[in-house]
């Protein structure tokens, strides 16, 4: 008999926000036994955060007037660049959970990722592959959430340095100047 139940499976996924991994280890099962269990009790996966911020972005951006393209949606998850704006401004969406008093956004991908160096794609010394932003883009905005809302950071993608790794953000550090920068979007 199985230990996982409906009602297990859905309280520790869904309720506590625990992943596949962290249930499996908890109930002593392995992490596929879950994954398999949720798809045929057609329990729906979680949107990723990144996925939440893009929507949040689209909206902000379209509630602003501009006419917004998903490109992920579009082209697929490994198009350059997340969403074309008034048809000629590409930006990038990074987003973060806020998380001992500030968001961490992850600018790179692990190795394991499959992601591989391109024209838009850099490897870096320790042998993580990043997005060089200024090729791949126009535009960077940083989605800061904190629970359903989003706190919104809009600037150059030359304003990050080609080889930055992770932007550290807080509400008044040194990100702030780029806070709700929406005119830097050319309609």
């Amino acid at each position: 008999m199985s230990v996982l139940t409906l009602d297990i499976v859905r309280q520790e996924y869904h309720i506590k926000g625990l992943s596949d991994r962290q249930i499996a280890e908890k109930y002593g099962v392995v992490r596929t036994a879950v994954t398999k269990f949720r798809s045929y009790h057609d329990i729906k996966s979680r949107a990723h955060s990144g996925d939440a911020g893009e929507s949040l972005v689209k909206s902000k951006l379209e509630n602003l007037g501009f006419q917004v393209d998903d490109m992920n949606k579009l082209q697929g998850k490994t198009h350059p660049y997340d969403l074309l704006v008034n048809k000629n401004i590409r930006v990038e969406v990074k987003t973060a959970k806020f998380l001992d008093n500030k968001w961490t956004f992850v600018l790179t991908n692990k190795h394991e990722s499959g992601m591989v160096e391109s024209a838009f794609n850099i490897r870096l010394p320790n042998g993580r592959i990043k997005k060089d932003l200024s090729l791949s883009s126009d535009i960077v905005i940083l989605c800061a959430l904190i629970g359903q809302e989003a706190m919104f950071f809009v600037m150059p993608s030359t304003a990050i340095p080609k080889d930055q790794q992770t932007l550290s953000v807080t509400a008044n550090g040194k990100w702030a100047i780029w806070r709700d920068r929406w005119e830097l979007i050319i309609k």
